[in-house]
């Protein structure tokens, strides 16, 4: 973990998680199974499609006129095509990887709407990282698999064009178990984590790389490290047993939406500020599998038995629980 002698890292933690449930407008439905994820950038619906569900990667359509679709990236091999894509999203750019071909592209929501292009240039990548999201001045912000349990940089920042730093395994035949969420403002030079394996969001200092406080969501088990020994290899495995945690993200320059899954499976909705403070949250009564923060309204995609759901949540009537910080 990265800290520094000058910047005093200071905790949040929250004991209790909130159990009201919130009142949504839905907004668009599809069939269960059909659609990996769905989010709201800027006033565009982005579906990432489901392989062998549809024939492309992304599908975006107007939020005033979801029967116009555009269909970006095919599915199958070729220079123009995905396999097995992962994707992350930043501001209006979403980034996808085809994590079998190593190939890229870095889509810009208003450009390929205002003159959708035939074919997507795909770029080849050789970064061994779980995350890596599209920043301005053609960069690109990923997550350092290294820094799991030592003093390394959480992230490396790099140029689109430019080669990685060589991963340290710290003398681990294995990589460690680290995965989560990048999200990133700008206007406050602030760059989140959200675990994925451990019930915690860092802050850091974007340009500094420091990190500045913790929200953390307390448990009654205490945090260990597990480590096992076969065949001359270590690994880290996770961090209080936890299988999932935080599995969703999003912000604005004012707020961060982030989806925490407790151990019965429970989806907890949850808005902080970006010092750490919580300013409301609400259960909800499907899986959420990804939030999309829009002006003053929260989207939701929702995952059922009978019908997967986008779902609109006024900021202002998603109340306060009772949180302890």
């Amino acid at each position: 973990m990265l800290t520094s002698c000058k910047v005093k890292v200071v905790d949040n933690f929250f004991s209790s998680l909130p159990n009201e449930v919130a009142n949504g407008k839905t907004i668009l439905e599809i069939s269960p199974g059909r659609r990996e994820n769905v989010y709201v950038i800027d006033s565009f619906i982005c579906s990432i499609n489901e392989r062998g569900m549809s024939e492309y990667v992304l599908e975006i359509r107007p939020l005033d006129d979801t029967t116009h679709i555009v269909n970006l990236i095919p599915y199958g091999t070729g220079a123009d095509k995905m396999l097995l894509v992962d994707y992350s999203i930043s501001g209006t750019k979403i980034l996808v990887r085809d994590i079998v071909q190593h190939n890229y592209a870095i889509v810009d929501i208003h450009k390929v709407l205002d003159n959708p292009p035939q074919t997507i240039d795909l770029q080849p990548y050789s970064l061994l990282t779980q995350e890596m999201i599209p920043i301005e001045n053609k960069n690109i912000v990923y997550l350092n698999q290294g820094s799991f349990k030592s003093t390394e940089k959480r992230y490396y920042v790099i140029r689109q064009d430019e080669q990685p730093r060589k991963l340290s395994r710290n003398g681990r035949k294995s990589l460690n178990v680290l995965d989560g969420f990048f999200l990133y403002e700008p206007s406050r030079d602030r760059l989140a984590f959200l675990h994925m394996y451990a019930p915690e969001i860092e802050y850091y200092s974007f340009h500094n790389q420091t990190l500045l406080r913790k929200s953390r969501i307390e448990r009654e088990d205490d945090a260990q490290i597990i480590e096992y020994n076969g065949d001359e290899t270590a690994k880290f495995l996770f961090v209080n047993h936890v299988p999932l945690c935080f599995v969703a993200g999003s912000s604005d320059s004012e707020r961060i939406a982030a989806v925490y899954c407790d151990e019965q499976e429970h989806f907890h909705v949850l808005i902080l500020d970006w010092e750490g403070n919580i300013q409301g949250g609400f259960i909800s009564e499907s899986e959420v599998w990804s939030v999309s923060i829009c002006n003053d309204y929260l989207y939701c995609w929702e995952k059922g038995e009978e019908q997967d759901k986008l779902v609109r949540y006024d900021m202002q009537d998603i109340q306060l629980n009772s949180l302890r910080q």
